[in-house]
């Protein structure tokens, strides 16, 4: 039987949620591997996400106004779970960067 691509999309999603590896995930619901490895890059195709995002760094004037200790913005990236951003700032530095 051919699955179609909700098929893929719901088991892709559930992987992403389960905890599991993707090997682990495959055996668990009895998938063969390597056709689900062939969905999750041709389905993350689709979504056209960069692999590669340049970040350009501010100039050092740039640091000079922010207050010694402004928090921090943590940013990390996964093709299953995309991004995530976590953010500990002051409302004040917020507001700087937003008001630009």
């Amino acid at each position: 039987m051919k699955k179609d691509i909700q098929f893929w999309q719901s088991h892709i999603e559930a992987h992403s949620g389960s905890g599991l590896s993707k090997k682990a995930y495959c055996t668990k619901e009895k998938l063969i591997y390597t056709t689900f490895i062939g969905w999750c890059r041709r389905l993350a195709k689709k979504k056209n996400l960069p692999s590669f995002i340049e970040v350009k760094p501010f100039s050092k004037d740039h640091f000079r106004k922010i207050p010694e200790d402004p928090g921090r913005i943590l940013i990390k990236y996964d093709q299953q779970s995309g991004f995530q951003i976590e953010l500990n700032l002051s409302l004040s530095i917020l507001e700087r960067v937003f008001s630009k």
